[in-house]
């Protein structure tokens, strides 16, 4: 054999085994459409399409309403490569145009891509359409912070810290769900189960329903209750904490809504599938909370959404981390995957709400955490056996100190051009992770 051939053969071999797999064909899309296209509440709507599929790559179909991302379908296979599905159509349902987003899936679970034909369907709602009032878009938080002016070797420099020393620490949840939308505990169980961990405080998030205290029909008391909803945007999902009121629109329309209203605007699971990108969590103004674990989407296509947190931080926004349960389960299942703990001076909505628009408070998965801040100087205990990370832009670890129980607190001494400084507890012997604030650092 030549030596050119040797050379040639690889290439060769390759090209023998890539060229079958490009003579696939991919399925295609045909006479997607909706009957009726126009409805009114109360009827049903029939959606299908016909998948032209020779290689039978497509085991599933599934649609997805793409102005209420929450609620989605499977489609039924029938004779002649027709899928379909019915929806009957809410009393209530607000007038205006939807669109059902298709998506075709392998027996594995991973998407199959089109080669042509449309991927959406489109049906009208009759009525009278809502109305979202334009708006200025709002402005990015301005928290109330601790400011303390420090004198280091490299000159004078300011930390403004969310951190107070108020007497009390409160545990609480910031998503979950009741029958009152895709949850399946009432409103009083789920209250029951989460006093039962040792939960003060909860905020029930509903799918575009806020759900009423409990404890108003012999609920059981957990201390503080703050009404809440979740709500479907194009952009993603938000939890809209403090609101009293349905609100509609994209996501800067919510937000602008939200903040009229008084109440804490938070992006919901954004390295989830079909949630926020990068550039849209910048494009946004106005929000100031994000979740930085979900516990509901643990293993299924997220770990912690730190890195676009770190990636808001970084371009200026002063948004605050927190974790969650986003809770669907029933009465037996576990809840306090992810908890906020609050620094407050008193357990009431009122405080607690305060508090967690001002930042003092630590998201954990478990481990506590304890911080002061003195003369320029970081100090954190977390009882067990961790590893203390202090964390700057990019989620860098400027300072990383191992503890065991009883361990000295570890410290970090601010040099005074980090940006910010957060911290994080890893607990080693439960795998399970805490997350501070930010204390950001600006030159004077």
């Amino acid at each position: 054999m030549s030596a050119r051939l040797r050379i040639l053969l690889p290439f060769l071999l390759l090209t023998a085994i890539v060229l079958p797999a490009a003579a696939w064909a991919a399925p295609t899309i045909v006479n997607a459409a909706a009957d009726p296209a126009l409805v009114k509440p109360g009827d049903t709507v029939k959606f299908s399409c016909t998948i032209t599929d020779t290689e039978n790559l497509v085991a599933r179909v599934t649609g997805t309403i793409r102005e209420v991302s929450y609620m989605s379908a499977p489609f039924t296979r029938g004779e002649g490569g027709v899928w379909s599905f019915a929806l009957p159509v809410p009393n209530g349902a607000p007038a205006g145009t939807y669109h059902i987003d298709l998506r075709l899936l392998a027996a594995d679970g991973k998407i199959v891509k089109p080669a042509a034909g449309p991927e959406s369907i489109e049906v009208k709602i009759a009525g009278e359409e809502a109305q979202v009032e334009a708006a200025p878009a709002a402005p990015d938080p301005a928290p109330d912070l601790l400011a303390l002016e420090v004198k280091g070797d490299a000159g004078t420099f300011m930390l403004y810290s969310p951190y107070r020393r108020y007497s009390g620490w409160y545990k609480g949840q910031l998503h979950c769900h009741t029958v009152n939308s895709d949850g399946k505990c009432t409103p009083a169980q789920l209250e029951a189960k989460y006093r039962a961990i040792g939960c003060d405080w909860i905020a029930i998030t509903d799918h575009e329903t806020v759900t009423a205290d409990p404890r108003a029909e012999g609920g059981q008391d957990v201390g503080a209750f703050i009404t809440a909803l979740e709500h479907g945007t194009p952009e993603g999902h938000a939890n809209l904490i403090g609101v009293k009121a349905k609100i509609g629109g994209n996501c800067q329309q919510a937000i602008n809504q939200t903040v009229a209203q008084g109440g804490l605007f938070m992006l919901n699971h954004p390295d989830w599938v079909a949630c926020y990108d990068l550039r849209e969590m910048e494009r946004l103004s106005g929000y100031q909370l994000i979740e930085i674990m979900n516990g509901g989407c643990l293993g299924d296509g997220q770990q912690d959404g730190t890195r676009a947190w770190d990636f808001i931080l970084g371009k200026g926004k002063r948004v605050w981390g927190v974790a969650t349960d986003d809770f669907h389960g029933g009465p037996d299942a576990e809840v306090g995957k992810g908890l906020v703990v609050v620094n407050a001076p008193e357990l009431t909505a009122e405080a607690i709400f305060a508090s967690l628009k001002n930042g003092n408070f630590y998201a954990t998965q478990g481990p506590q955490m304890a911080l002061s801040l003195d003369d320029g100087v970081l100090s954190v205990t977390s009882p067990g056996n961790v590893s203390i990370f202090f964390r700057g832009p990019h989620g860098l670890a400027y300072q990383v100190d191992e503890r065991e129980p009883g361990a000295d607190p570890a410290r970090y001494v601010f040099k005074g051009d980090e940006g910010y400084v957060r911290v994080e507890v890893y607990n080693k012997e439960t795998g399970k992770r805490a997350w501070s604030q930010p204390i950001f650092v600006e030159k004077k």
